[in-house]
């Protein structure tokens, strides 16, 4: 997540309304876009569109990129649609690879504040020859050289870097937070996303959260303590955790598992609509209390803001199931739900080792990015440094077969095996 221009956004709003008030003018493109450019190569395209938004407006945009659609008829072939173009100042540019060879496409440009939405004109262009296959020969040239910083294909990475790639299955639903508006050091901030959460229906748990982690969430608002459905997701499935903790029946004094946030309430700070999202009911799991909730897990989200920079930082928590042994059960009455305990709870992070590149991170080298993971089973500990449950993100998707960082193209294999950077726990 990169901030955004705001001021800018309010220059943007000020000419719509000079617009707006001449009643002799008509929106058109010509107000607001240059013609699209776009350059052949073969299968690849080059375009860039010059808008007429002034200095900085771009980054204020709710969204912007261009929209690619073949000129066959066949409704069936669905338009490219790139949402995450290069910005230099007014101009969109972006790469289209891997088109149909001597095909002829449309493509326009557009940008969208909130619920506005503008476009270009639009512009035809003929792809040409499919690039020739290369003769392998007896004897190819040995260690090729890959490309150090491959452009991902538009429509590729559409997606946040913190998402994992997401399961499918009648049990998993899936809900994206995004915040209410708000204002940030005087500047209005809208649709800024607050968290994606997988939530499984069978466990009575969210399976995982996924969010950035920056200084705009963070001020100095309390504690909602007051939990709510989640609004996105089918109540039925959800867990009742009104009223007190989860706990084991049977047992003399009950024992119980705390409702342990996956995304901490002290990770969204600046609002209290803001921090009321991080207690909907599927943003948790039961996680063992005494010297694990309130121990080294809570120093690793303490530890976690150690770590935040201008790139923002992107985190995953999750659990794993090794065994479904153990269930607690819920507050509903007059029958409550059976829950099961989770074995394992993790964290995952990426951000750029340098934390200013001021670049989205598909962007970045792989010796530009730097991934860290820590590992806990759910239990009781006494006295462990954070250091001690330290491990890879390699590491934790071969425990669970979750893949983490599918939108951010050069975290590769070596950077998913490492936890070296520039970090601070």
């Amino acid at each position: 997540m990169y901030m955004k221009n705001f001021f800018a956004f309010l220059l943007y709003c000020a000419s719509l309304a000079v617009v707006a008030c001449d009643n002799d003018t008509v929106d058109t493109p010509d107000e607001w876009f240059r013609d699209p450019v776009v350059t052949v190569s073969g299968t690849t395209v080059e375009v860039k569109c010059l808008t007429l938004f002034g200095h900085g407006v771009l980054a204020s945009a709710s969204s912007c990129g261009f929209v690619c659609t073949p000129v066959s008829g066949d409704d069936a072939t669905p338009p490219l649609v790139v949402t995450d173009p290069e910005i230099e100042d007014s101009m969109l540019k972006a790469r289209l690879s891997a088109l149909a060879p001597e095909a002829e496409y449309d493509i326009y440009a557009y940008v969208s504040f909130g619920s506005d939405r503008m476009t270009s004109r639009t512009v035809t262009f003929t792809t040409g020859p499919a690039d020739p296959t290369p003769d392998p020969g007896p004897d190819p040239d040995p260690d090729p050289t890959p490309d150090p910083d491959p452009t991902p294909q538009p429509g590729s990475y559409p997606g946040w870097p913190e998402l994992p790639v997401k399961a499918s299955g009648a049990d998993l639903y899936y809900a994206t937070h995004i915040c209410p508006d708000y204002t940030y050091k005087g500047v209005p901030v809208t649709g800024l996303r607050n968290y994606t959460v997988c939530y499984n229906s069978d466990t009575r748990t969210a399976m995982w959260s996924a969010y950035p982690l920056h200084e705009c969430y963070r001020d100095t608002v309390s504690r909602s303590k007051s939990w709510f459905y989640d609004p996105d997701i089918s109540q039925s499935v959800q867990p009742v955790i009104t009223g007190g903790n989860y706990k084991i029946p049977g047992v003399t004094p009950p024992i119980s598992y705390s409702r342990g946030h996956f995304i901490a309430s002290n990770d969204r700070t600046a609002t209290e609509a803001m921090n009321r999202q991080t207690f909907y009911v599927t943003n948790v799991a039961p996680q063992w209390q005494n010297r694990f909730n309130d121990g080294v897990w809570q120093s690793l989200e303490k530890a976690c803001w150690n770590n935040i920079c201008a790139d923002t930082l992107f985190v995953v928590t999750g659990v794993h199931f090794a065994n479904n042994n153990t269930t607690v059960v819920d507050n509903a009455k007059p029958t409550p739900n059976t829950v099961v305990v989770p074995t394992n709870f993790y964290k995952v992070m990426i951000r750029s080792k340098s934390g200013n590149t001021g670049k989205p991170l598909y962007q970045l080298k792989a010796d530009e990015l730097q991934c860290i993971a820590f590992w806990f089973e759910n239990k009781s500990y006494s006295g462990a440094a954070l250091s001690t449950f330290r491990t890879t993100v390699a590491d934790v998707e071969q425990k669970t077969g979750m893949t983490f960082f599918p939108n951010v193209p050069n975290a590769t294999a070596a950077v998913k095996a490492s936890s070296a950077g520039t970090w601070s726990f």
